[in-house]
């Protein structure tokens, strides 16, 4: 089985509420999308070092599956269908993702 993180930089679009969005990402965004196929593991980030318009935070979830496409297409339409049901959030800013397979692991 492969091993993959797919990833995407957010930010809060106002500071003042930045613990709301914390408990939001944390207590209702990533587990609705755990529900995912191969979808172990989900985490958020913050930057500690944020300058400029660096997001302040990185969404992280692992995934375990041959192929990464049903999990992609599982995200994006997951997403979507989530923020037409009233369970996205106003302060959430997206900045750009990645998908990468592991291809090295040291314990």
């Amino acid at each position: 089985m492969k091993r993959w993180i797919v990833f995407g930089f957010v930010s809060c679009k106002d500071p003042l509420y930045e613990k709301e969005f914390v408990r939001w990402y944390t207590e209702i965004r990533h587990p609705d999308l755990l529900k995912g196929p191969g979808i172990k593991s989900a985490r958020l980030y913050k930057n500690v070092r944020t300058s400029g318009n660096q997001p302040a935070f990185l969404s992280v979830y692992q995934v375990e599956a041959e192929d990464i496409g049903p999990a992609i297409t599982y995200l994006k339409h997951e997403v979507a269908r989530l923020d037409r049901n009233g369970r996205g959030s106003d302060l959430l800013v997206l900045g750009e993702g990645g998908v990468y397979q592991e291809i090295g692991n040291v314990s």
